[in-house]
């Protein structure tokens, strides 16, 4: 059976710095040309290569109990090549930890996650995160479909959209960093036009995108 990964770097755990001669708590969102992320610029309905259409959005507060589905939902697997390491379930679906995911600064980061209809509501089965680093024009990603939506070209869209995004609030370049075993999310990249290198010294993959 062949497996397909499309997860990266834990970019929804950073905790932004402050670097020399930036104010405490500033993201360089005021900084020339960039403005805040506007998830509903990019959201809009998709359909999956097997035909199930999902509604592609910015998340809400409200997304609290269906990020705990969604999380319930991944698989050991998918959970190591998102977070770099095995991380508890417990701990994913905190109710501390989802309610500062859910509760988006626009100034900071932008949040989309795919959702699909389900017979008692919204069942969220993908979430992609764009998140501004300190120089205020570069921006991290991160994305994780769930086990059962992968291989749909679902991945590819979320990125896609990331980066729309991405040029919509000013940014130069969009990086993020990767596992040397999920293939398929560095074909991803390299499909949208990410460059990616092997960090021999961190063990990882670097993806980068430069935005101009």
């Amino acid at each position: 059976m062949t497996q397909r990964w499309l997860v990266v770097r834990p970019s929804e755990d950073i905790t932004v710095r402050s670097e020399p001669g930036t104010p405490a708590g500033s993201t360089g969102a005021d900084a020339p040309g960039v403005a805040q992320f506007h998830g509903g610029l990019v959201s809009g309905p998709f359909t999956l290569h097997d035909g199930t259409a999902v509604a592609i959005r910015s998340i809400r507060p409200d997304d609290e109990p269906a990020m705990v589905h969604f999380h319930e939902s991944l698989s050991d697997q998918s959970v190591y090549l998102r977070y770099f390491h095995p991380l508890k379930l417990g701990v994913r679906v905190a109710h501390e930890r989802l309610e500062r995911i859910c509760h988006v600064d626009p100034a900071h980061e932008m949040v989309l996650v795919a959702e699909r209809a389900g017979p008692t509501g919204g069942d969220i089965v993908a979430v992609g995160r764009l998140t501004r680093q300190q120089a205020g024009r570069d921006a991290e990603f991160a994305i994780v479909v769930s086990d059962a939506a992968q291989g749909q070209g679902l991945g590819t869209e979320m990125l896609t959209r990331l980066v729309a995004g991405g040029r919509q609030a000013g940014l130069a370049r969009i990086t993020g960093e990767i596992l040397p075993e999920n293939r398929a999310m560095q074909a991803v990249c390299e499909r949208i036009g990410f460059t990616c290198a092997y960090l021999g010294t961190e063990g990882l993959v670097h993806a980068e995108l430069d935005l101009g």
